[in-house]
């Protein structure tokens, strides 16, 4: 007949760990009493929030934070999206290279050229120009090595021209020539005036050399009378 004794307790787990207890929670439904609350906020239910619609804002976040697997022929903006297997053009066109350049700004390495020239920047090229402060009646003048101020007075040499006119008359078909004062004159006008005579020859002479003058040779068979009119310096 069997009894009651007294012996060693063989069973001395009598704690569920954290995994049976998330095994217990999670393999079916369980009836949480009302007010229970997750990560420190109260649990809803269909029965107490009607919101059940997402906003846009809802549905662009959930579709943003993270990648997402679509279907096969989905489109952005009626267009279907390729992917890697379905396109293979992995190269730009010309068009497209200077079209990506040319849309907006872009940051260019220091060093970067232009036609083999190194582009400068406000920071490494200053107005030279800018930067003369001529003075009142000044005018920016290139002395063969830099640009400066300089004066009326100092370019005069450089820009004081005016007109040189020269005639001469010869009678019995000789011939007559009216030139230019030097060679760094230019002829503007001239010619030959037989006075009714025929006109035996009329020769426009340009300047070849440091050596020649321009001017006109004339001759007729009676009277003739040359003239020019030069700009000279």
């Amino acid at each position: 007949m069997g009894e009651w004794y007294c012996d060693a307790d063989i069973d001395t787990n009598s704690q569920l760990s954290e995994s049976q207890v998330e095994t217990f929670i999670t393999n079916n439904s369980i009836g949480l009493a009302s007010g229970s609350t997750m990560g420190g906020s109260t649990i809803v239910t269909t029965a107490s929030d009607a919101n059940t619609q997402l906003s846009e804002s809802e549905v662009e976040t959930y579709i943003t934070n993270g990648s997402i697997g679509l279907a096969s022929g989905s489109t952005v903006g009626g267009s279907t999206i390729v992917t890697t297997s379905t396109d293979q053009n992995t190269q730009l066109s010309e068009s497209q290279v200077e079209s990506f350049v040319t849309n907006g700004s872009i940051g260019l390495a220091s060093g970067s050229t232009m036609g083999g020239s190194t582009i400068v920047t406000t920071a490494t090229d200053s107005d030279t120009l800018a930067g003369l402060n001529c003075s009142t009646n000044e005018i920016i003048r290139y002395n063969g090595s830099a640009w400066v101020c300089a004066t009326e007075s100092s370019i005069a040499t450089v820009l004081s021209v005016g007109l040189y006119t020269n005639s001469a008359s010869a009678n019995n078909g000789n011939a007559v020539v009216a030139s230019c004062d030097d060679a760094d004159d230019i002829v503007l006008h001239g010619g030959c005036d037989a006075n009714g005579a025929a006109l035996i020859q009329t020769e426009s002479i340009n300047a070849t050399s440091s050596s020649q003058i321009s001017g006109w040779r004339c001759q007729s068979s009676g009277g003739i009378f040359a003239t020019v009119v030069c700009l000279t310096q």
